[in-house]
């Protein structure tokens, strides 16, 4: 089976955008998949791209916790996505002031 890949452009770009705006690119795959907790296809469909995303956004860097975290959401299906969501954008301050002022 070949492996899907869903941003096929932003592979070279990815890592010319603020490391805030990554995170963010990550949070929104990860609140379509929160909306669709209740379709176990689509939300797998959802986590797909995020789990993309991380492995561009990580390419440079160590392995992260968080991307294996996605991962078991994704395997085991669990309701887990907005705390994910949560400490995603909290490792970046402009990420999480964002998030706190598009919540208003």
């Amino acid at each position: 089976m070949t492996k899907m890949v869903w941003h096929k452009s932003l592979q070279k770009r990815i890592h010319g955008f603020p490391i805030h705006q990554q995170l963010i690119m990550v949070a929104n795959e990860l609140n379509r998949a929160q909306n669709l907790i209740n379709d176990p296809q689509e939300y797998k469909n959802c986590l797909e791209p995020a789990l993309e995303l991380m492995d561009l956004f990580l390419a440079d860097k160590s392995g992260s916790l968080l991307r294996d975290i996605i991962a078991k959401s994704y395997i085991r299906e669990s309701d887990e996505v907005a705390t994910i969501k949560n400490a995603l954008l909290q490792l970046n301050p402009t990420a999480w002031t964002m998030l706190i002022e598009y919540s208003r």
